[in-house]
């Protein structure tokens, strides 16, 4: 598994933990800082969806999902075009 597979896998038990949403923001910063395209932050994303445990949890990937396609605040973007 490689390192950023790892970071990846632990930022999925933080969203399924249920770690607060600005804490993932901030999370998936750093995931961005480390190499991980918006692209394959998406397709991560998505993957995870049927694994959410209850409708919270898909209700927050949904969220980070709209924080990494820019659908947010300009101050919440992470990447830029």
């Amino acid at each position: 598994m490689s390192i950023n597979e790892n970071k990846l896998t632990s930022f999925a038990s933080r969203i399924f933990g249920g770690d607060p949403l600005p804490r993932l923001i901030a999370e998936m910063r750093d995931l961005r800082d480390a190499g991980i395209s918006s692209h394959d932050m998406l397709l991560f994303l998505d993957n995870l969806r049927p694994d959410c445990p209850d409708d919270h949890k898909e209700d927050v990937v949904l969220e980070l999902m709209d924080v990494v396609t820019g659908f947010c605040s300009e101050g919440q973007r992470i990447w830029t075009k």
